[in-house]
């Protein structure tokens, strides 16, 4: 989606929406009635979670949901699509389980990589920091688990946005980061992977541009810092 501009108010709201979409798409994918969402800013002030913009909601009020928070949207676009509201809402309570599941497995994993990611390609793109940190750099980031591609992010250029996609060839990564096992790998899409003692420890294995990846880290976690999820709202009680 091409935004010219999120001011800092907007950003960390459609950061969670994009998470929240794309975590929804990934679902897709495995559970075919999953009810997809599609984030799109609505003003300066609302985001829509629904294709037809039937399910608004305040930048804070979104924000406050994630932060596990309970807050209604916009009522008049609701009761015009309630049934498509209705899904909605269920595929966001689907996502918050899974941040929640203590179960893992390759597939709901998949879909917490896509959701972490969706949300560093937004602060990528927007944040101020980004701009400074990455304005002419390009290239492609793969993650890896058990020789499985389970995450991806890129631009081709520097005139493009950076976006949830996988390299035109798997050997065409700038940056290949790969999990020893399953628990290290959910701490990648949680965003608590240590860039100082989990590589050191060899949890991690880095190969490729290490300057392209340190950047993009360190933009991934602000990222981390300012997006709510359920996982960090439970933990904080």
């Amino acid at each position: 989606m091409k935004i010219s501009k999120l001011s800092s108010k907007q950003l960390p709201a459609f950061a969670l929406a994009s998470s929240m979409a794309g975590a929804s798409n990934k679902m897709a994918t495995i559970e075919k009635r999953t009810f997809p969402l599609y984030a799109s800013l609505h003003g300066e002030t609302h985001i829509a979670l629904t294709r037809q913009k039937q399910l608004i909601f305040s930048n804070e009020n979104l924000v406050i949901l994630g932060n596990g928070g309970i807050k209604l949207p916009l009522m008049l676009p609701f009761v015009k699509r309630p049934l498509s509201c209705i899904l909605a809402v269920s595929t966001m309570l689907k996502i918050k389980n899974l941040y929640l599941e203590k179960n893992k497995s390759i597939s709901n994993l998949e879909i917490l990589m896509q959701a972490s990611l969706e949300a560093t390609c937004c602060y990528l793109n927007h944040h101020p920091m980004a701009a400074e940190l990455l304005g002419k750099e390009s290239g492609f980031v793969s993650f890896v688990f058990d020789s499985c591609l389970i995450g991806f992010l890129g631009r081709k250029n520097p005139n493009e946005l950076w976006e949830y996609q996988e390299p035109p060839k798997s050997d065409n990564a700038s940056v290949i980061m790969t999990f020893k096992d399953m628990k290290t790998a959910y701490r990648g899409a949680l965003g608590e992977i240590d860039p100082y003692v989990d590589p050191a420890e060899k949890n991690v294995l880095i190969e490729g541009r290490i300057p392209l990846i340190e950047k993009i880290g360190f933009i991934s976690r602000i990222t981390l810092r300012e997006v709510p999820t359920p996982r960090k709202s439970q933990h904080a009680v």
